[in-house]
């Protein structure tokens, strides 16, 4: 058995301890190293923390999408004590051009950019052009729908929180306090 970098390398792939006793988990991976010995990955994190840290990755990836589906009801930010819808920080619209096609203008402290496509102006799921903040496929719900974005966005922050807690539970039990933080050689 030898230690190499965060693995830890042994013939058989069978379950191991670091060095302060604590078990770790071994997975094969079936493959030979360069010397001819069997590789097996050894978790530095029990799997509690390794899926709270999911569940924060997809509860963001969530909350991101659902903030720009509440984002497009309103799709502008203002600074200060009034919403003035012209000194807007960011503001996200679509105007008609003299040809009569539906651009998107994107404004950032005032200055504007053609933003077609992806900001102001995209198209739905049907390949229809629409008016709209950030485009279908970057929102949940895709569709125009603030109520049920804003359910989704709460649920997702409740369970973020929860999820935190879960992790600060397991984070601070005295085991793993005792197990370090790298595999010794």
């Amino acid at each position: 058995m030898r230690n190499v970098g965060s693995s830890l390398m042994t013939q058989n792939g069978t379950s191991t301890t670091d060095p302060s006793g604590q078990p770790t988990t071994s997975v094969s991976t079936g493959a030979g190293s360069a010397d001819g010995s069997e590789v097996s990955w050894s978790y530095r994190h029990r799997l509690p923390i390794r899926l709270t840290h999911w569940v924060n990755v997809l509860c963001l990836v969530i909350l991101l999408m659902s903030g720009l589906q509440i984002f497009n009801a309103h799709p502008a930010l203002y600074w200060g004590n009034r919403s003035d819808s012209d000194k807007a920080l960011l503001a996200v619209d679509s105007e008609v051009t003299d040809g009569g096609a539906l651009t998107g203008i994107t404004t950032i402290f005032g200055y504007r950019f053609d933003t077609t496509g992806v900001m102001g102006v995209s198209r739905d799921s049907y390949g229809n052009i629409q008016r709209r903040g950030f485009p279908t496929w970057s929102t949940i719900p895709g569709p125009q729908w603030l109520a049920m974005g804003r359910r989704w966005h709460f649920f997702f922050a409740w369970l973020f929180v929860i999820n935190g807690l879960i992790y600060v539970l397991f984070s601070v039990q005295p085991t793993s306090l005792q197990r370090p933080s790298a595999i010794r050689a």
